[in-house]
């Protein structure tokens, strides 16, 4: 049926709570149509360090969810469902996590996964804009990381960075 399914690890997960362990599960299963999806929420909220993303070969990453969050002190799992927000709005390191995203040789989609209340109350379409504003800075994040890995593996993503912004001028 072609079909792919990708195992996420979750924060609050009871037996598997890490990417590593999910990456773990999917080198026993040892199917070509199983792989691992990767959310920065998950993994930057528990502190994990994203640094053995580059373990994971590109083609065994499957999809990446995006988030951002303020640095909060509460439950995991009230925190992602309700203080989720985009790229570059919260506290959380996403350029590192993108620089080892994009050293593993994943091509695929970069999608947001935002919980938030506010959100959920606001103009669609406002969101919206916001959201593909939010996507171009781990964009330009994975374009600025094209160098080899420590396994090296390249970058390949699909991507283009930022223009150069001039100085301010008084």
């Amino acid at each position: 049926h072609d079909v792919r399914i990708a195992y996420e690890a979750l924060a609050w997960g009871r037996f598997v709570d890490s990417y590593e362990q999910a990456a773990r599960i999917v080198r026993i299963a040892d199917h070509d149509r199983i792989g691992v999806c990767l959310d920065s929420f998950h993994i930057l909220s528990k502190g994990h360090s994203p640094e053995a993303i580059e373990t994971i070969p590109g083609d065994r990453i499957f999809f990446v969810q995006m988030a951002d969050a303020p640095i909060l002190t509460m439950d995991v799992l009230s925190w992602s469902r309700h203080h989720r927000v985009f790229p570059g709005e919260g506290g959380f390191d996403l350029g590192t996590f993108m620089t080892h995203l994009a050293r593993t040789g994943y091509d695929g989609p970069l999608s947001l996964e935002i919980f938030n209340d506010t959100f959920r109350q606001s103009d669609p379409r406002v969101t919206a804009v916001g959201a593909r504003r939010s996507l171009r800075w781990p964009e330009h994040q994975a374009a600025a990381a094209r160098g080899p890995s420590s396994t090296g593996r390249s970058a390949r993503m699909s991507t283009a960075a930022l223009p150069a912004v001039d100085a301010p001028t008084s």
